[in-house]
């Protein structure tokens, strides 16, 4: 998914800051995103997820766009949750 809005983009590079993980290299934000979600801690995991999660159910962006970086978080929560079970 490429990104065209410039404002989307530099909300992206701001989160790259804050959370201090890689910037995108391309405009394709789905692309950095599956590879961004293996660098954040776990306790931003979880907090992205709530978020990501709130927004879908409540509608609130690009539809499109959360529902595919929801589902790569979603995928990195569950294997994080399975990595503390096998401690």
């Amino acid at each position: 998914m490429k990104i065209t809005n410039g404002k989307l983009l530099k909300a992206i590079f701001d989160f790259s800051d804050f959370f201090n993980v890689t910037p995108p290299w391309s405009d394709n934000i789905v692309h950095w995103w599956s590879k961004v979600v293996y660098e954040l801690q776990e306790q931003d995991v979880c907090l992205l997820y709530f978020a990501l999660k709130g927004a879908l159910e409540n509608k609130l962006g690009n539809d499109e766009i959360v529902s595919k970086l929801f589902h790569e978080l979603e995928k990195r929560k569950l294997q994080i949750n399975q990595s503390v079970y096998v401690i």
